[in-house]
C-alpha cells in the first residue's frame, strides 16, 4: 500500500527586515532578490523527496506583503503556497495587501525551486520587493 504526502502549507514562510527612510524611497538593492531566491529554494529542496516531486494542480504563488516593526524596521513577509491558501488564511494579514508572483499549475515542489535560480525570476522577485518596500512612501525624482 503506498501513500501520497502532501506538503504542509506553506511551503515557504520567511521574513525579511530592512532599514529604510520611511518617508524617501530611493529604489531598491540588487542582492534582495538574490537573497530572497537563495532562502526560499534551500527551504523547498530541504523537502523530502516524497513530497518534492510530486506536482500541484493548483496554481502555486510567492505572495509578499509589508509590515511595520519596532523601531521602524521594515519586515516583508514571503510565503510561497497555493493560491487557496493563500486566499484561506487572508485574515492573518490583518487587511495588509500585499503583491503576488505566480509561478503556474503543475510544478513541483523541485520544479519551483530550480525556477528561483532562474535570472528573470529574480529580477521580477526583486521588482516585488520594490512595490512592496515602496508602500507609503514618498517617491523622490531629481
Amino acid at each position: 500500500m503506498s501513500t501520497t504526502e502532501t506538503p504542509s502549507m506553506p511551503l515557504v514562510d520567511l521574513e525579511f527586515h530592512f532599514r529604510l527612510d520611511p518617508r524617501i524611497w530611493r529604489g531598491g538593492d540588487k542582492e534582495w532578490s538574490r537573497e530572497v531566491s537563495v532562502l526560499a529554494r534551500n527551504r523547498l529542496n530541504s523537502l523530502p523527496h516524497a513530497i518534492g516531486i510530486v506536482p500541484h494542480e493548483e496554481e502555486v504563488v510567492a505572495y509578499f506583503w509589508r509590515g511595520l516593526g519596532r523601531d521602524g524596521v521594515d519586515i516583508v513577509y514571503m510565503e510561497i503556497a497555493t493560491e487557496a491558501h493563500r486566499k484561506a488564511t487572508r485574515h492573518e494579514r490583518n487587511g495588509v495587501g500585499g503583491v503576488t508572483y505566480s509561478f503556474g499549475e503543475g510544478l513541483s515542489i523541485y520544479d519551483i525551486a530550480d525556477a528561483l535560480k532562474d535570472d528573470g525570476v529574480m529580477v521580477s522577485l526583486q521588482s516585488v520587493l520594490e512595490i512592496v518596500l515602496a508602500q507609503g512612501r514618498l517617491h523622490v525624482v531629481s
